[in-house]
């Protein structure tokens, strides 16, 4: 071990034999830390995001890359993304600009699992070598900057976030190569390294992005202050003012590199279904739980107060901690730790650090870098503390130790006698004259410390992580062994949709290539939330997701569904044709086509305002849209039927139907709420249905008012045996944006419907303020959707960015198209511009004349040209500079 350490220390200004030692360290501790999934033979895609999300994003980006190899083009929208949604702001915070995923180009399909893993722990080491990049800027010697890398990696943030968002972890790289940029900038007066992590930060993610500015500023002004205090800043005659001006300016520059990518995903954040969702929590505190497991939570696996709070450090981090309280020269570390210290201990910078969406401390990775840069930092101190540290250090292993009896758990037990190892071993340090020994135990010991802590959240006897991820080589075949097994059966030429009912991923388009009626995105146009949250969809479970259409025949069809797969047969829509079902070693799949399947788009000869439509309850939006177009101003230039007056007539009507109520178990109503004592207790309502009809119930103002209950599922289950899951959320659960209404369909049924229930899975109080039943007869309904028929697009050809096809309009009308509206579509007809109109809140139209016209849809990104433009700018800019400084240099 003294051998290996002289060896590291004499070669260490070139680095290669730390970074093989990094290496080989890293690779030991990956094996021990990850080995409950070689064990359990488990992948390391997450059961929910990963499998949703992140791997078929994954899988995706690699396709379309090699796509673009092979002449294909790229493909600005896809219909395969959504129901038809932009290719870069949506994948851009799972996929696109993360320069790790380029090497997916290289992986085949059947291979982007293993390599989804491989860029997992690609993440962990490189956030290690640029932790040792900082170290190397801020002189630190070799020992303390490879400890101070394991700790930076293997830490609870990792732990739990690296497997389960991968590219959660590239902030933790960009981080410290970010803070190396600002000390070049104020030491050397050279931006240029800054300018292109600013760049390389933003092109990647601009979630994180958002983040690492706050951050970043921060500590360049801490930085500044230290170095103006020290007379060390470059050019001591300029003010402190102009140093922080440019470095705004060199900021600005590597923001205008990224335009490309950052100006079109800032402009989806803005029109994002997440902004103003309603979500209330307390700003100033948290619960009073939370500050005791903060506590326990710092060097103890499996311990978290929530809000994404995990810290589970090494065990000697708490010795660093107190060195730097003691010692007048770590002024600058000591004040960076209270001002983090606190932010985790109020809401308010947790909320502000998270965009202002909701709560979390997911900015928690910098709070780690800290950690690790104070032991690093002060571990010369460390050599040679005197007893009054020394007492310190033993009062604050006193004080974890009393707070771990509090909740007393094996893991605070674990961590505690890492604590007092510690301890002792740097007690050692501090007094022996065998120092190298000492040091070499004390290597041994954090890994061992930092392995165990991590083989502890992930084995199945103790916080078994492990069993929240899909089986290795099993993502693929679990994706295919869904509803969509169906796929292979479909033999279509023309443009259709796909609904599911049953067992059922999200996203599996970018994966099977076909195109559904379902979206899972963290960024998606409000435009689509509205939509959703105005037709009470059940099937709407946050604002950025949605799972079907609720099988509701009129909304399907306008949205051009012509094929329905599902494991029960009674939730068939009405007018479906049965075409075949396949069996599997679980369960039965049955496919159904859509009678009255509608083009991509059709026409309309009636409209309404959005103001009015707005007005209307659920079920008369439904009829609305099947009457006319919805338009959020008044078409100029042709001649258009109003609605208003006009719906209800034509024999379409429903009935609200009397009900009676009947509580089975404990529960029992009390005012507006109903108090559910046990899990399992139902809610029957019984009702005189009618025959030839779909069935609805309706509640509304329904919430859970239990603080502790952020999200219950409930299942509502119609007399012919159509069961929806329904999905409650408090105001205080992050994914809550204001629905409390709920318009669930209980299925289409030729005999009448007489009864169905509510199953409450778990107690509490829920508040309700009506609950309705409705039938909607379906006999005009095919009369309806005929006249939608009667005039559709013809020949419709999709191609990269592009809708193409033909229609003859016998009068003046709506052209719609069941494609999301987006500025980036243009409309050309008979090769002429053409204004596009929202229209059905969440679609588009054209307004035509009588006549024939050749219809062509092109899609641009919203602001990806001006971007271009200015990255481009940017670019030239910064190779001037770049040139220019080179050349004074000479």
């Amino acid at each position: 071990m003294e051998h290996l350490m002289q060896t590291v220390k004499t070669k260490y200004k070139s680095s290669l034999t730390l970074v093989l030692l990094y290496s080989a360290v890293f690779l030991v501790l990956i094996s021990v830390i990850y080995l409950p999934f070689i064990l359990e033979s488990k992948s390391m895609v997450w059961e929910y995001d990963g499998i949703n999300q992140h791997y078929p994003s994954l899988v995706y980006f690699s396709e379309l890359l090699k796509g673009i190899f092979q002449g294909k083009g790229f493909p600005m929208v896809d219909f395969k993304i959504g129901m038809g949604f932009d290719t870069i702001t949506t994948l851009h915070y799972y996929a696109i600009g993360d320069p790790l995923n380029l090497l997916s180009v290289f992986v085949p399909k059947e291979n982007i699992e293993v390599l989804y893993t491989v860029l997992i722990l690609l993440r962990l080491y490189l956030s290690g070598l640029s932790f040792m990049k900082y170290c190397k800027v801020r002189n630190i010697c070799w020992y303390p900057a490879l400890l101070g890398s394991l700790l930076y990696v293997f830490c609870g943030y990792v732990f739990f976030s690296a497997v389960r968002h991968p590219f959660f972890i590239n902030p933790m790289i960009y981080l410290p190569l970010l803070l190396v940029g600002v000390e070049r900038l104020l030491k050397k007066n050279k931006p240029g390294f800054f300018t292109l992590m600013v760049f390389l930060s933003a092109v990647s993610n601009f979630y994180f992005f958002y983040m690492l500015t706050i951050l970043v500023f921060g500590y360049g002004l801490f930085r500044s202050y230290e170095y103006s205090k020290k007379s060390m800043l470059p050019l001591a005659h300029k003010s402190f003012l102009k140093v922080a001006r440019k470095a705004i300016l060199f900021y600005i520059l590597g923001v205008l590199m990224a335009a490309f990518i950052f100006l079109p995903v800032c402009g989806a954040f803005l029109n994002n279904g997440r902004l103003n969702s309603g979500y209330e929590q307390n700003l100033f505190l948290y619960p009073f739980h939370y500050y005791g497991l903060l506590v326990q939570s710092f060097l103890a696996a499996n311990t978290t107060g929530g809000y994404w709070t995990i810290l589970t450090y090494g065990a000697v981090i708490p010795a660093a901690v107190a060195i730097i309280f003691t010692r007048k020269n770590y002024r600058g570390l000591k004040w960076s730790f209270l001002i983090l210290t606190a932010g985790l201990m109020f809401p308010s910078f947790g909320y502000t650090m998270n965009g202002f969406a909701y709560i979390s401390n997911r900015w928690e990775f910098a709070y780690s870098f800290l950690a690790a840069f104070i032991f690093a930092a002060s571990f010369q101190e460390v050599e040679n503390m005197n007893k009054r540290e020394l007492v310190l250090i033993v009062t604050e292993s006193v004080l974890y130790a009393i707070v771990g009896i509090l909740r007393p758990t094996v893991y605070i037990l674990i961590a505690c006698i890492f604590l007092v190892l510690s301890v002792l071993c740097l007690v050692l340090l501090s007094v022996t004259g065998n120092k190298k020994l000492v040091k070499g135990f004390l290597f041994i010991l954090i890994c061992c410390n930092l392995s165990i802590n991590g083989f502890l959240v992930n084995d199945s006897r103790y916080g078994d992580y492990v069993s929240e991820f899909v089986k290795y080589r099993e993502v693929d075949s679990r994706i295919g062994a869904s509803a969509v097994s169906m796929l292979p059966i479909i033999a279509s030429d023309d443009f259709y949709r796909v609904e599911t009912y049953g067992d059922h991923f999200l996203n599996e388009g970018l994966t099977m290539d076909f195109y559904d009626v379902s979206g899972y995105y963290s960024v998606m146009n409000k435009r689509v939330t509205e939509y959703m949250s105005g037709l009470e969809l059940a099937s709407q479970r946050a604002a950025y997701r949605f799972d079907n259409f609720d099988a509701r025949v009129s909304v399907s069809s306008l949205a051009g569904v012509k094929y329905f797969v599902t494991t029960k047969k009674k939730s068939v829509p009405y007018d479906y044709k049965y075409v075949s079902s396949l069996k599997t070693e679980d369960k039965t799949y049955y496919l159904y086509k859509n009678k009255n399947q509608l083009s991509l788009g059709f026409t309309y000869d009636s409209y309404m305002l959005r103001e009015g439509y707005e007005a209307l309850s659920a079920i008369r939006k439904q009829e609305a849209q099947l009457r006319g177009g919805v338009l959020e101003e008044i078409p100029v230039g042709i001649s258009l039927h109003s609605l208003t007056g006009r719906l209800g007539a034509d024999g379409y009507s429903f009935t609200e139907h009397k009900v009676n109520y009947r509580y089975e178990g404990q529960i029992k109503p009390m005012g507006d709420y109903l108090i559910v004592k046990e899990k399992g207790a139902k809610l029957r309502i019984d009702f005189n249905g009618v025959a030839d009809a779909e069935t609805y119930l309706r509640l509304e103002g329904f919430h859970i008012n239990e603080q502790e209950a952020l999200a219950v599922t409930l299942k509502v289950k119609g007399d012919k045996g159509v069961t929806k899951t329904i999905h409650i959320r408090n105001k205080t659960n992050n994914a809550y944006f204001g629905k409390e209404d709920y318009l669930i369909n209980l299925g289409y049924s030729s005999a009448a419907m007489n009864y169905c229930e509510i199953s409450f899975n778990q107690p509490g109080r829920y508040h309700l303020g009506e609950l309705e039943v409705f039938t909607v007869p379906v006999r005009t309904y095919k009369e309806m959707v005929q006249e939608r028929l009667q005039n559709q697009l013809k020949e419709v050809r999709l191609g990269n960015n592009t809708v193409s096809g033909k229609i003859d309009i016998v009068k003046d009308s709506l052209l719609y198209f069941s494609i999301p509206y987006s500025k980036g579509w243009k409309a050309y007809v008979n090769h002429e511009e053409q204004r596009l109109l929202p229209a059905n809140i969440m679609y588009m139209a054209l307004p035509l004349h009588k006549g024939t016209y050749n219809i062509e849809l092109i899609y641009t990104t919203p602001y990806l040209k001006a971007g271009a433009v200015i990255s481009a700018a940017g670019w030239c800019l910064f190779i001037f500079l770049w040139y220019k400084n080179r050349t004074s240099e000479k």
